[in-house]
């Protein structure tokens, strides 16, 4: 469900449908080319606000209905007719690349034990090899080491062993990277991250960057 900071992050005056984390593999969203980190904003001319309402919806077809979704995908609405298919019973999708060397980022630096706290967001991450990257099943990101109770990243249910993949829609390959990205906006602003669990599961966190006090 889009909340008011995701929403914010995402340059919307108000919160609205509902977020797409993840794809399964021949499944008919991928068939009907939706995508992670598109917006349902309705379901056959109903609008649908909450991630259950989006499900209960849906539930009331059957394997080869067709619906119509209107969705929002980087800042542009476009409709996406999805033919239903059965639910499988269990799928697992693993990524097949790893990197088997350590990977310069974009600052020239190779992932290391490097740590950085960010403290305006409650948050300590650190840089990852390519030995962790494999068992985790990531390409590239940093890893939370801490996050501090009662901060904006604990108040976002960010948790230690959470991969932070991307932010603000780029890539991160460093802490570095993910510094540089949150210093380029201001106090008050909200960045979308995407996440990897410690379990590999996706998920897209907003994050609002907490205005100065006093």
């Amino acid at each position: 469900t889009v909340d008011a900071t995701m929403a914010k992050a995402m340059g919307w005056e108000k919160a609205q449908g509902v977020l797409v984390e993840s794809i399964q593999e021949g499944s008919a969203a991928q068939a009907a080319g939706l995508k992670e980190g598109d917006v349902i904003l309705s379901v056959d001319g109903k609008e649908v606000n909450q991630a259950n309402e989006l499900q209960s919806t849906i539930a009331r077809h059957h394997p080869g209905d067709v619906v119509t979704l209107i969705v929002s995908r980087d800042g542009k609405r476009i409709e996406k007719k999805v033919t239903l298919r059965e639910r499988p019973s269990s799928t697992e999708v693993a990524s097949s690349k790893t990197g088997e060397e350590d990977e310069e980022n974009s600052s020239g630096e190779t992932a290391s034990s490097m740590t950085m706290s960010l403290d305006n967001l409650g948050l300590k991450v650190k840089n990852i090899p390519a030995s962790v990257k494999k068992e985790l099943k990531v390409e590239n990101g940093v890893q939370v080491e801490e996050v501090k109770t009662f901060s904006e990243a604990y108040n976002r249910q960010l948790q230690a062993g959470d991969v932070i993949v991307e932010a603000d829609k780029k890539k991160i390959y460093s802490v570095n990277d993910l510094k540089q990205v949150i210093e380029s906006h201001k106090p008050g602003d909200a960045i979308m991250l995407r996440i990897k669990d410690r379990s590999g599961n996706p998920r897209f966190v907003a994050i609002q960057i907490p205005k100065e006090q006093g």
